[in-house]
């Protein structure tokens, strides 16, 4: 859950980047943290930048506890 690709995302940023809400959900109750990739983008910020609105509203959430 914690590893990285060779640009630092997790699954967390590609659950995030493909809209996969289930996944981000089960990524987050699993302990997976929203850590910023080697460019600085976030799962917040890839769920924003390609539309998914409920899904950057979960991160949101989720970024406050």
């Amino acid at each position: 859950m914690h590893a990285v690709d060779d640009d630092g995302w997790t699954a967390l940023h590609h659950a995030a980047e493909v809209g996969a809400e289930k996944c981000v959900r089960r990524l987050l109750r699993a302990g997976a943290k929203d850590s910023p990739a080697k460019d600085g983008q976030t799962a917040l910020a890839l769920a924003r930048n390609y539309g998914h609105d409920t899904l950057a509203s979960v991160l949101e959430k989720a970024a406050k506890r």
